[in-house]
């Protein structure tokens, strides 16, 4: 297993940059903020303050009497003794603060953030301040803005303070704060403070931390690091709260689901193969059972794997296929649909071959299997049948033929590009057209949505939200194609040569063509 090489993972507080010395965490935010302009601005509101003016003084009266309020559990009061304090003082920082966390407390966000504003106005080191604008800025997809408050946070030491009435807004402002500087292309920097997010969620899970978590808090905790954009962190919240003993088994079940889609969004198969073989509870895989009973490893990779493809993440479930491949070295569609995977990022070696002709002796039938077998032969220029063996052309023309009533427009695309080369130009312009009808037919782009759909309800809809938008997901996936095939059919009309895809040998000369130049 290459369980190894998630050692990498692991940052520490120190880091190389691009100089010779290493960088700490801070000297790293000071420089970003120098680089990219990111520096809080200078107030000098309390220094221009007239303490000893009449309004002042009564400003600071009635901030007074409305924290005796709030110490009565007056809270309407407090706020209308706050309300006059600003009035007559609007730079009484202290009412300002007071009146934003009464705000929050009373979930009335909008009016909280316009008092937070006020108060970094006034004192742009106030923490408390840049922790909740730095937040607000994240989920307003302002990172700028979320880089440039969070980085004064947490360079103040903010991030050191726990709050145990917001347990999780500190852990969430670093988490915001590593995601605004991947934006902005300081990755070791965002990966570095991801690993402390990372033992600051460990140690909320293991109860290190003055607070005792519970499931439903946990649940909400993850949706705000998903609505941040924080992936990774809501992944990590997810592993170790399945690890920990509060969880009971049916929570494990769904925070096991859960992590699946999180880790859809952002990873390459590496932490959600980790989960799964580490997982010591493998009824816990049996997330879409085929019998009753624990479900073995290799099944659950599978089906992990094919989630990953129908999230858009072909780059997940090719990692997760190898997996599968390892602990089952027969499984014929792993070895296909990884050995098509690697045909589409160009490998075409020894290895590919045996894949897909394993996949296909074992699974001659299969259209999925047949079309991955014909377009390897497209790519090493073996169009036609010949003494050793089928040709592109005819197992392609099988696959279509397999699909029956469910025409796959990859596997139309495929076949015309072969036709087009063996000079049936009315054949590839008839697949193509095709594969551009289904494509672009309201019907089955409907149904096929509807399928995204259907398996985000079935495994996430618990949640009461979807890992993507179903119908921009299909549209991402099936644009390339769909652009494809239009300037295909486009060039035919016009009596140009259509792009059809290169074969392995025109790719290298085209290359070395490059090369020369």
């Amino acid at each position: 297993m290459r369980m190894g090489q998630l050692l990498l993972l692991i940052l520490f507080v120190s880091f190389p940059s691009s100089g010779a010395v290493a960088e700490s965490i801070p000297d790293a935010l000071r420089r970003i903020q120098k680089e990219q302009n990111l520096e809080m601005p200078v107030s000098t509101v309390l220094e221009d303050r007239e303490f000893q003016s009449r309004p002042v003084r009564e400003s600071l009266r009635d901030y007074i009497r409305a924290r005796q309020a709030l110490a009565q559990n007056e809270p309407i009061t407090a706020m209308g003794l706050l309300t006059s304090a600003i009035s007559l003082d609007p730079s009484n920082e202290a009412a300002w603060r007071e009146l934003a966390i009464i705000r929050e407390r009373r979930q009335q966000y909008r009016q909280a953030h316009q008092a937070w504003q006020r108060v970094i106005l006034i004192n742009p080191r106030d923490l408390r301040a840049l922790q909740s604008l730095g937040i607000t800025s994240s989920l307003e997809g302002d990172m700028g803005e979320t880089a440039r408050r969070l980085m004064a946070w947490r360079l103040n030491d903010g991030h050191r303070t726990f709050d145990d009435l917001r347990p999780f807004h500190g852990v969430m402002a670093e988490a915001a704060l590593a995601e605004s500087l991947e934006i902005l292309d300081e990755g070791d920097v965002a990966a570095a403070i991801r690993q402390s997010v990372h033992d600051d969620i460990r140690a909320m899970a293991q109860g290190s931390k003055p607070y005792r978590p519970n499931v439903d808090n946990w649940i909400q905790f993850v949706r705000a690091l998903h609505q941040h954009r924080a992936h990774e962190s809501a992944f990590d919240a997810l592993q170790f709260g399945m690890l920990a003993g509060w969880v009971q088994p049916q929570a494990r079940f769904r925070m096991l689901i859960l992590a699946i889609g999180i880790a859809t969004l952002f990873d390459d198969g590496q932490h959600v193969s980790a989960l799964l073989h580490d997982l010591d509870d493998r009824g816990l895989l049996d997330f879409q059972p085929t019998a009753p009973g624990t479900t073995p490893l290799p099944e659950a990779l599978f089906e992990t794997a094919r989630i990953f493809n129908q999230m858009g993440n072909s780059k997940g479930a090719a990692w997760l296929y190898e997996d599968v491949i390892e602990e089952d070295p027969d499984d014929v569609m792993a070895l296909n649909n990884l050995a098509y995977y690697l045909l589409e990022q160009g490998q075409i070696d020894p290895a590919v071959e045996r894949m897909i002709t394993t996949a296909w002796e074992a699974a001659p039938m299969d259209s999925a299997v047949l079309d991955s077998y014909g377009w390897l032969l497209y790519l090493q220029d073996r169009f036609e049948d010949d003494e050793d063996g089928p040709g592109a052309l005819s197992l392609l023309s099988a696959a279509h033929t397999q699909a029956g009533e469910y025409p796959s427009p990859e596997v139309l695309d495929h076949l015309g590009d072969v036709q087009y080369r063996l000079g049936d130009v009315d054949g590839a312009k008839e697949s193509w057209f095709i594969a551009s009808a289904i494509l672009t037919d309201p019907a089955s782009r409907a149904e096929a949505i509807g399928r995204i759909e259907q398996l985000q309800e079935n495994l996430w809809g618990w949640w009461g939200s979807r890992m993507k938008d179903s119908a921009a997901l299909y549209d991402l996936e099936t644009g390339p194609l769909k652009r494809r095939l239009k300037l295909k059919l486009a060039a035919l009309a016009a009596g140009r040569r259509p792009a059809v895809r290169e074969t392995a040998s025109e790719a290298a000369a085209t290359a070395e063509k490059n090369e020369t130049r």
